[in-house]
């Protein structure tokens, strides 16, 4: 599946993640377990891309959202107006008829 584009605004965290592997890869501290280090960075990766996925997906579903309002309003305002050139030809349907009595 192909990736949406991303409009967050927020930098991809994934090089800097790289780049701290890559240091804690490198690192020989026996205080320090590499690995466990590691796997907790892959998991702020993962965690990183589900939060920006889904605030892409919030981004959209609210322009959705925004089109449907836009739309909806548009409609509103096209009824108003059929309701206004109704309400002259009762107005002048009525004069008619008055004249006609």
């Amino acid at each position: 599946m192909a990736r949406r584009r991303d409009e967050s605004g927020v930098p991809n965290t994934c090089p800097f993640i790289d780049e701290a592997i890559e240091v804690l890869s490198k690192c020989e501290c026996e205080d320090l377990d590499p690995h466990s280090a590691i796997q907790a960075l892959e998991k702020v990766r993962s965690y990183n891309d589900d939060l920006r996925t889904w605030g892409n997906d919030q981004r959209e579903s609210a322009e959705e959202w925004e089109e449907s309002w836009r739309n909806a309003d548009k409609e509103i305002d096209d009824l108003r107006a059929e309701i206004k050139n109704l309400r002259d030809e009762i107005a002048s349907l009525e004069r008619e008829l008055s004249d006609a009595v």
